[in-house]
């Protein structure tokens, strides 16, 4: 009924491909909170998505995720970020041996 909060839910929260805006990362972060969920990994998900407004990596895309960790510091929700923009982007069979990490 009252689980300590290191017992909480995590979920994967994907970007999809640029499609964010502050508004939309306000109003994610404070449903998950309603449900639960107190951690997060942020994944910057391309492929097969229509690119959106926010370039991975831009400088606008930096202020989202300034923006998102404000939030989940106000909610108190741990935030992770992969390293990577694109699902599974730095590694598989697209990628030769000499291009490898």
């Amino acid at each position: 009924m009252n689980p300590p909060e290191g017992a909480w839910p995590w979920v994967y929260w994907w970007g999809n491909n640029g499609n964010i805006t502050r508004e939309g990362i306000t109003a994610y972060l404070e449903a998950m909170h309603r449900a639960g969920i107190r951690g997060v990994l942020y994944m910057e998900v391309e492929q097969y998505i229509q690119y959106g407004l926010v370039r991975f990596l831009s400088p606008r895309w930096q202020e989202m995720m300034q923006h998102a960790v404000k939030e989940t510091t106000r909610l108190g929700i741990t935030v992770n970020i992969n390293n990577d923009g694109g699902w599974a982007g730095i590694g598989g069979p697209w990628i030769t041996p000499e291009l490898s990490m």
